[in-house]
């Protein structure tokens, strides 16, 4: 993720180039040598997942993220899942016509700091 996250999230367009930074490293490794591996890579919460194979991989990762360059100015760090925020989903019903939900979402947002409900 970035560094000054969640100020700072990876985009579509960081995430392509966060992947494309990783493989320059591994193009320059030995054949003969260790081959970092990644079960799958993909973006959630503003930040880029990459699941690690195995433990090398994973400790190669942390060390060669922080030094990546991904795109001008980008400054990178490893965390875990646990960093990441999890969202509760809630569905509601609320009596009366479309034209009060801009009211009760608004209510919301005053009773619950930090809820969006934007979506």
């Amino acid at each position: 993720m970035c560094k000054d996250y969640p100020n700072s999230q990876v985009s579509r367009e960081h995430f392509l180039d966060i992947q494309q930074a990783i493989s320059q490293p591994v193009d320059e490794l030995p054949e003969d040598r260790f081959t970092p591996r990644l079960a799958d890579s993909y973006r959630s919460k503003g930040a880029a997942i990459m699941v690690c194979h195995d433990v090398m991989t994973k400790d190669w990762l942390a060390a060669k993220v922080p030094t990546l360059v991904a795109w001008e100015g980008s400054r990178l760090k490893v965390v875990g899942l646990d960093a990441l925020p999890t969202f509760k989903r809630v569905v509601a019903w609320f009596p009366g016509p479309v034209e009060d939900m801009v009211w009760c979402f608004s209510q919301l947002r005053g009773l619950n700091l930090g809820l969006d409900t934007g979506q």
